[in-house]
């Protein structure tokens, strides 16, 4: 369980080789973490934002060769903090293969990622028709290349476990555009495109 307050987070974990053969333990002391979060807040003059609170649980099971397996699905006991009129709060659990969205970024314990994938390719076609419908001349589209498309993408790359395919099909809306719009050839090999300008290419970037 991750809970964010500005740039401050509280995670619960159980020492790996003395734990309980179930969850219950784990779920006791997140329904206390959550507890001291939710009086901290109220304390303050604050309120947990119930709509934006959840947590992922994440068991693991063992084959018999010890091979580590991500348990699916919901584990365990519901998370409930107390608040101060005794009213108990249902924090939303989460699957393990069910994104949630934090600072921009969907993420899973599963790592999957199959909406960060769609989210970064549904943006980089947004670039594609911005730039078609634009008027940028060469040196204009070569910045906005590098210093908007580039950094909008790889925003959340640092944190995502997408494959080098994934990535290339994310770019491919853009490459034929950014060509044209420097008069070269849209159907230009993509082994000269993404060849460094040292070898006589062009110094795009792929898989970034």
């Amino acid at each position: 369980m991750t809970g964010f307050l500005n740039d401050n987070n509280l995670q619960t974990v159980k020492e790996a080789f003395q734990h309980a053969p179930n969850t219950n333990g784990i779920v006791n002391q997140m329904n206390l973490d959550a507890q001291v979060w939710n009086n901290t807040l109220w304390t303050s003059g604050g309120a947990l934002a119930l709509s934006r609170c959840q947590y992922h649980l994440m068991e693991w099971m063992f084959t018999v060769s010890r091979k580590p397996i991500l348990g699916a699905g919901k584990q365990g006991k519901a998370v409930k903090p107390q608040a101060l009129n005794s009213t108990n709060t249902l924090i939303m659990q989460l699957s393990v293969s069910q994104p949630y969205k934090t600072l921009g970024a969907y993420s899973e314990p599963a790592q999957y990622q199959p909406k960060q994938f769609r989210n970064l390719l549904n943006k980089s076609k947004k670039h594609f028709r911005l730039l078609a419908l634009s008027a940028c001349k060469p040196h204009h589209t070569w910045v906005y290349y590098f210093s908007v498309f580039l950094c909008s993408i790889g925003y959340p790359l640092p944190i995502s476990h997408l494959s080098l395919s994934d990535f290339q099909t994310i770019q491919k809306p853009m490459i034929p555009i950014v060509l044209a719009k420097m008069r070269y050839c849209r159907n230009i090999s993509r082994k000269l495109v993404f060849l460094c300008s040292s070898f006589g290419g062009l110094d795009y970037l792929e898989g970034h």
